[in-house]
């Protein structure tokens, strides 16, 4: 591997217990350059050295992609003692938006920022709750089962990926883009980088993400994105939302949908007014308004195409903790007036978040507003846990022996939220 980059070669040298290199070059090294090279490396029976010799940049890079290839299981069992290399360059230059170019992989502990998307986001708290080892393959055999499952596309026309996800293969090395596209399921991509403390405004959240957003819509749009998502996060509480949350996080949403389409993306809006809580349905409703409001003013702002733009909305539902719960009758009228008085009708399409609504009352829900038509835009589904939750409580039973009976079980729901989208639902 090191010679197809370019380098002459790679050296190895084990320290023996002695002291001394076991390796086929050790023979080439004086006395006194083993005791240098055991100095300067601090080196003690039982590691393991490894030398590239070459043009600074062609060692680097080489050094480089080893060390990632040593940090990617399974290379042995044990702890892993990780090298870290002195006097060795952490950045050369700059890139041409003037940011620092790691000279080699830098080996450092990530940003926190970044710790959710490297242990698996969302995925990793639904392995946990099942059991289930959140390692990078069992989360490929995952996604293999649910965009892999027999007749799929009856009821799904498209599915949102990750930046992991629309990178990965089947076990048979096909890309996934190409499964969904093969059979008329439209990729699309997550793409922003999550909920972050809005500061002066204590319990509220701003999604962050738009820096460098142009560049990775053009590299998800050549993997093979057709659209993305954005979401946005409103709570509700005694002190919230602020207007001025509820307004940072529409120009984010319109900033976004803005770079989506010129880079041929459709954007899918997302500001997701959360269930928790213990307020009502008529707090909710207020909420939802405002905030609709406030988004579509905002992509007006930023000249989005709205007969390109899809919304994907949260329902008008009480809150977790409210003593009273609306019926399903309740949740569908309020949610589908809240549309009616915020959401232009040139909008193509409004598909729903489950929110943390349970699997049959997201169905059952969607169903009821559906037969409330004729509406001005279709109403679907793009749910997460509510679609899958079922087949990987099965899946976690036996990875290997109920993969079909954990397909079967996303079928049933696909099958089920595609009659509900039609308003033919029986329950």
């Amino acid at each position: 591997k090191a010679k197809k980059m370019g380098a002459k070669g790679l050296v190895w040298l084990k320290v023996a217990a002695d002291g001394s290199f076991e390796s086929p070059v050790a023979k080439f090294l004086s006395a006194a350059e083993v005791a240098a090279l055991t100095e300067r490396l601090s080196a003690k029976p039982g590691d393991l050295l490894l030398i590239v010799a070459d043009e600074w940049s062609t060692a680097c890079e080489v050094l480089g992609t080893l060390r990632c290839d040593i940090g990617r299981p399974p290379v042995f069992e044990g702890p892993y003692r990780y090298l870290w290399v002195v006097d060795f360059p952490m950045f050369v230059g700059r890139d041409d938006a003037g940011n620092p170019k790691p000279g080699h992989h830098p080996f450092t502990h990530p940003h926190p920022d970044d710790l959710e998307i490297l242990c698996g986001g969302t995925i990793a708290k639904r392995f946990e709750s099942v059991g289930i080892p959140n390692t990078e393959e069992n989360r490929r055999a995952y996604r293999e089962l649910l965009l892999t499952t027999p007749k799929l596309n009856e009821h799904i026309s498209g599915a949102i990926l990750f930046d992991e996800t629309i990178r990965q293969s089947t076990k048979d090395g096909v890309p996934f883009t190409k499964v969904m596209m093969d059979n008329g399921i439209i990729p699309g991509i997550k793409v922003d980088k999550g909920t972050h403390a809005l500061a002066g405004f204590p319990g509220e959240v701003v999604t962050e993400g738009l820096d460098g957003l142009r560049d990775r819509l053009k590299e998800y749009a050549k993997l093979g994105a057709r659209f993305a998502k954005w979401r946005a996060v409103i709570t509700i509480s005694e002190d919230a939302p602020s207007s001025a949350c509820i307004d940072a996080n529409a120009h984010a949403l319109a900033r976004y949908a803005a770079l989506c389409q010129e880079c041929g993306l459709v954007p899918m809006v997302e500001p997701e007014v959360l269930m928790d809580g213990d307020h009502d349905i008529e707090t909710c409703y207020e909420v939802t308004e405002v905030t609709l409001r406030a988004l579509f003013d905002a992509l007006y702002q930023f000249n989005v195409m709205l007969e390109g733009t899809i919304l994907k909305a949260s329902m008008v539902v009480s809150g977790k903790d409210c003593a009273e719960q609306a019926s399903v009758d309740e949740v569908a009228e309020s949610t589908v007036m809240c549309l009616k008085s915020a959401v232009p009708a040139i909008l193509p399409g409004i598909v729903f978040l489950s929110g943390g609504q349970n699997d049959e009352d997201a169905t059952a829900h969607l169903n009821a507003m559906n037969q409330m038509g004729p509406l001005p835009w279709p109403l679907s589904f793009s749910y997460g846990r509510a679609m899958q939750s079922a087949a990987l409580k099965i899946w976690s039973q036996d990875l290997v022996g109920n993969f079909a009976k954990a397909q079967d079980t996303v079928y049933a729901r696909a099958r089920d939220n595609g009659m509900a989208a039609l308003g033919t639902w029986e329950g």
